[in-house]
C-alpha cells in the first residue's frame, strides 16, 4: 500500500545441502496488514516465488 511503512526480513539458511529462505513482513498496524491481503499481495507473493522457483531450477 503505498504511503505505508513495512520491514521486510528475509534470511536465508542452507541445511543438509539445500538452502531455505525465510521471509517475515512486520506491519505497523493490522489495518495496513490487511489491507495489503485485500489488495492480493498474498497472490502476487506467491506468483513471485513460483516465477523464482521456475529460474532457480533453470540454474
Amino acid at each position: 500500500m503505498h504511503g505505508h511503512v513495512v520491514l521486510q526480513i528475509a534470511r536465508f539458511e542452507e541445511r543438509r545441502g539445500k538452502t531455505y529462505f525465510f521471509a517475515k513482513s512486520v506491519y505497523l498496524s493490522v489495518k495496513d496488514r490487511d489491507g495489503e491481503l485485500s489488495a492480493g499481495m498474498e497472490a502476487g507473493m506467491n506468483e513471485g516465488f513460483e516465477r523464482l522457483d521456475a529460474l532457480l531450477e533453470r540454474m
